[in-house]
């Protein structure tokens, strides 16, 4: 969390908590625009060409923020109806039809979402297979195929084991075909009718070492080459995927992300040079973009003094589930409850931050590491706020119905200093409705 981020939020925190009534998320759109614009200026300093972001929707499905996405010209990667449906809602809202805003990873994907995300294959969506079986899909055995397809590809073994948080590739991992059945799945595919083909992976997941993310492209460019050669599939375009990472504590260094597309474009450019044809680069980076650039607010309600000293906040784990599924470490920030200013320096005690929920998990600090914060205050309408820091991807999307808790609202700090609500609180009736009458 930068500290123009902090500065931001200790001016309008007491009108936030006003207008939300309680906890809630809070993004700063000015600093997601700036991260946008960067991609977009990197690109053009190594002349990039051809490259396109797809915003990973699963870290913040907001519809303000998605349709601020589609002003820099970049797209979504989607892997479910509802994340298909808000896309295209962004889309039409900002800037029309795109044949390519769209990319389909699912993963055992059923008939009505290939029906959904294709859309007769004029919704702006790029399919993107995960498993050979596929292509004998009730789906696509019914409305044919597309003409451009992409094939997620799992390495035989992970490329980046160093600093990713997750490994999405190798022996044990659900993703993508095999490396073995490169050539088959291309080549019958091409029997089928594609014409356009793709190359897509995600090896890992919150990732801070940029080499990793290049040896990644050099595997794919690899794999390009050889269905050329061996199968004459021309491959148009390569998603590295996701994983670009960043730094939870504050003590990590910052993923080097000039220094990732200077490599691409060389990589590019070799590439141009030794086949004589365009290779497009596409990335779908979701953390990257918005984590950095949202946070929890809730509010210091309870002490209690055991064996450790247990901060109850309003919500814990309804806002911020990453430290109960993951063992995720956030920074967390104090400020003042009545005056709104952040807390820094003075009276210092180690403290776990935990929720209402009825889960010894349910914290903001991770279990067995008390954290050192300025010295806390709490009560119901006076409490010190609270903030989980760097909660701008996947915090907002994760968090169920346990216990039957409504889950939170989101406020966007826009560019000109207004608030804005872009995601409303779920009500208790909202919940008692699912059974209502049955």
């Amino acid at each position: 969390m930068s500290q123009q981020f902090k500065n931001d939020l200790s001016r309008h925190i007491l009108q936030i908590n006003q207008m939300a009534g309680g906890s809630c998320h809070v993004f700063h759109e000015g600093e997601i625009r700036q991260k946008l614009q960067l991609l977009v200026d990197l690109a053009k300093r190594y002349d990039l060409k051809n490259f396109k972001e797809f915003y990973a929707v699963k870290a913040a499905t907001i519809p303000y923020i998605l349709r601020i996405v589609r002003e820099f010209g970049f797209g979504f990667d989607c892997s479910s109806i509802i994340e298909v449906l808000e896309s295209r809602t962004a889309n039409i809202d900002v800037s029309g039809p795109d044949d390519d805003y769209i990319m389909f990873t699912s993963n055992d994907t059923t008939f009505d979402e290939f029906d959904c995300a294709a859309n007769g294959y004029g919704g702006g969506t790029i399919i993107n297979l995960d498993d050979v079986s596929f292509l004998y899909h009730p789906f696509f055995k019914k409305n044919g195929y597309p003409k451009q397809l992409f094939f997620r590809i799992n390495p035989r073994d992970a490329i980046n084991k160093n600093t990713a948080q997750l490994q999405m590739s190798g022996k044990s991992a659900k993703y993508g075909i095999m490396y073995e059945q490169v050539v088959e799945a291309f080549s019958k595919a091409r029997e089928l009718g594609v014409e356009k083909f793709g190359l897509h992976t995600m090896v890992c997941s919150n990732d801070l070492d940029h080499k990793n993310m290049v040896n990644t492209v050099k595997f794919l460019i690899s794999l390009v080459e050889e269905l050329e050669d061996e199968a004459g599939i021309i491959v148009d375009a390569i998603n590295m995927g996701g994983g670009i990472g960043i730094p939870y504590r504050s003590a990590q260094e910052k993923f080097d992300i000039e220094a990732l597309f200077f490599k691409l474009a060389n990589l590019q450019h070799s590439f141009v040079a030794r086949r004589n044809r365009d290779l497009a680069f596409y990335m779908e980076s979701g953390r990257y973009v918005t984590g950095p650039h949202g946070v929890l607010v809730t509010r210091a309600i309870n002490r209690k003094d055991i064996y450790q000293t247990h901060i109850g906040v309003l919500d814990g784990m309804i806002g911020n589930p990453r430290p109960a599924v993951y063992g995720a470490y956030h920074e967390i920030s104090v400020f003042d409850g009545k005056t709104g200013k952040e807390k820094v320096g003075g009276p210092m005690e180690e403290v776990n931050v935990v929720g209402p929920i009825c889960e010894d998990c349910d914290r903001l600090t991770i279990p067995g590491e008390p954290r050192l914060l300025p010295k806390i205050h709490h009560g119901e309408s006076d409490g010190d706020f609270v903030v989980s820091e760097d909660c701008g991807a996947h915090s907002i999307s994760m968090p169920s119905n346990y216990n039957n808790r409504p889950r939170l609202p989101a406020y966007i700090i826009t560019t000109n200093g207004d608030i804005k609500m872009v995601k409303r609180r779920e009500t208790i009736n909202d919940l008692m409705r699912l059974t209502k009458g049955l």
